[in-house]
């Protein structure tokens, strides 16, 4: 049997060009021998549709696009992934995958297990199904393990599916977090040998808001040896012969990186293109920040596609403004200049004499940063430019950002990486060109929001070496307060840290949307309560076995 991994780049609720897509893809599947093509888990709409599932529309649209989709698919079966809606009760949805055969839906098969996931809420949309799917095609018995159903021991296959299954197919859509590929190899191969049957794992590509897809299909033998497998971060066609135990198996990125930069690159090149932005634009400091960000936008729009912004102030050292336009010419990116002291000036004379008799702070040094958000927000008006806001994780974590000013921005590219992630993606680009893209000054210089004459991020923050590591085993690893202290970090430190995060709530709620790489989002902290009373510092003073009791 020659089974054709149909790894698509959908556009949510794109019905007709998603259906165009499916038609096309599996033409060329029959057109190869294919005895059946498989496409991921919820193709026809697109993954995740979120709340257009609460619209009646849009799951009638699905199913009267799913019908005429069966007549024009001839030749080859496909499994192909739905919503189904029904009123029963009021109004409920499925996650479903149907069988189109013969020029009809043949049958539709459903998820029964939703699973729990940071980004995703299914419990809040679908309805479960009561049954492991079954399916005959071309003589084989396939048992349809939809989404991450196969990671699950709920999903019953060792005494549901019983004897008899000749393959587990495994319709996906599962949103990259760096280790992604990984653990769904690794679940795959479980299955397959405790079953003793091949898996067939087929994933959506493509970037869709803040969420990538990685694409990475594959097909493991019963030995859980991997037979095919599809390209990382693009659209995919590959045909297997599950008897005879043969298939492509394309190149794959390494991980780490490489592959983040991939990621980033998909990202935001399907954010501009599925929302409509031909060209994009960045504000360039000279830091390492706005560099990396820069070079995502130019793999990802092309150069041409690109305009970057240079606002030098007076604090402003000649370097950054050296560097600023270094980058610019490396990557061959259009530069525009606009130096801000006078509007600076102007600004400060303004409030002059309501700031009378107040020592300067905080709010004259974020006036340089609001001076560029308003020239950034300008240019994008103007020309229709997609603003890439360019902080990292650290800084939205700690509230490191200015409001309305170098937090602006349509779409946050590293927003997801922390501090020292930033600097080893900068040295991999070089790396990755055989070249300085990034000028060694930039990615070697102390880092500094140049507030003010010799201003450094280390006057307000620990050094980004231990920031980071306090802020990882908080956010991605849910460790309290008091385990961290016990792994030897300075406890007032963490403390303050942690003081940080919970008190920029209110920021990252403003803050533009972030391209995800890693399954720990700063989201599960965005929960938090704009006010409430919680404090670390005081479980921390509190007696050991008292604060056992109290958590």
């Amino acid at each position: 049997m020659k089974i054709a991994l149909a790894q698509i780049n959908p556009l949510v609720g794109a019905f007709a060009s998603n259906a165009a897509k499916v038609i096309d893809f599996a033409a060329r599947a029959r057109s190869g021998g294919a005895e059946l093509v498989v496409f991921p888990e919820l193709a026809l709409c697109g993954y995740p549709p979120y709340d257009l599932l609460l619209n009646r529309r849009f799951a009638d649209a699905a199913l009267e696009t799913l019908r005429q989709l069966a007549a024009e698919i001839t030749g080859v079966p496909a499994l192909v992934g739905f919503v189904e809606g029904a009123c029963q009760a009021g109004y409920s949805v499925k996650n479903a995958c149907a069988l189109l055969a013969g020029g009809k839906v043949e049958t539709v098969l459903y998820k029964s297990v939703l699973k729990a996931h940071p980004w995703l809420d299914e419990s809040r949309y679908f309805l479960p199904g009561k049954t492991v799917p079954q399916v005959m095609v071309a003589g084989k018995r396939l048992g349809i393990a939809i989404g991450a159903e196969m990671d699950f021991s709920e999903w019953g296959a060792d005494t549901a599916l019983g004897s008899g299954i000749d393959l587990i197919v495994n319709p996906s859509a599962l949103p990259y977090s760096g280790d992604d590929g990984t653990t769904t190899l690794e679940a795959a191969r479980k299955l397959a040998l405790r079953l003793s049957v091949p898996v067939l794992h087929v994933n959506q590509v493509g970037g869709n808001d803040e969420l990538v897809f990685a694409g990475k299909s594959f097909l493991v033998d019963s030995k859980g040896e991997i037979i095919a497998r599809a390209q990382a971060f693009e659209e995919d066609l590959v045909l297997v012969n599950l008897d005879e135990g043969s298939g492509e198996i394309r190149d794959q990125p390494q991980p780490g990186s490489d592959e983040t930069l991939e990621a980033l690159t998909l990202g935001t090149r399907d954010y501009m293109r599925k929302c409509g932005f031909t060209a994009a634009l960045v504000g360039l400091s000279g830091g390492v920040d706005s560099a990396v960000a820069a070079c995502i936008a130019s793999r990802a729009a092309a150069p041409g596609n690109v305009l970057v912004l240079s606002m030098p102030s007076p604090y402003s050292s000649a370097e950054s403004v050296t560097d600023a336009r270094q980058l610019a010419a490396n990557l061959g990116v259009e530069l525009a200049v606009i130096p801000i002291e006078q509007a600076m000036r102007t600004l400060n004379e303004l409030l002059a004499k309501h700031f009378a008799g107040q020592k300067a702070d905080v709010a004259e040094e974020n006036i340089q940063a609001r001076v560029r958000g308003v020239l950034l927000m300008a240019f994008s008006n103007k020309f229709g430019h997609l603003l890439l806001a360019t902080g990292n994780r650290s800084e939205a974590a700690t509230g490191y950002a200015t409001l309305y000013g170098d937090m602006c921005g349509g779409l946050s590219v590293i927003g997801d990486l922390y501090k020292t992630e930033v600097y080893r993606l900068a040295e991999h680009i070089n790396a990755r060109a055989g070249r300085p893209v990034i000028p060694e000054s930039i990615i070697n210089k102390a880092p500094s929001a140049e507030l003010r004459p010799g201003q450094l991020d280390q006057e307000t923050l620990p050094p980004y070496a231990v920031l980071d590591e306090i802020l990882a085993l908080y956010l991605d690893k849910s460790m309290s307060a008091g385990e961290i202290v016990d792994l030897g970090y300075e406890k007032n430190m963490v403390l303050d840290v942690i003081a940080r995060i919970h008190a920029s709530e209110h920021k990252r709620r403003q803050a533009a949307p972030v391209i995800r790489v890693r399954r720990a989002s700063l989201r599960q902290v965005e929960r938090l309560p704009f006010a409430h009373g919680f404090r670390e510092r005081s479980l921390m003073e509190c007696d050991r076995r008292q604060q056992s009791k109290l958590c």
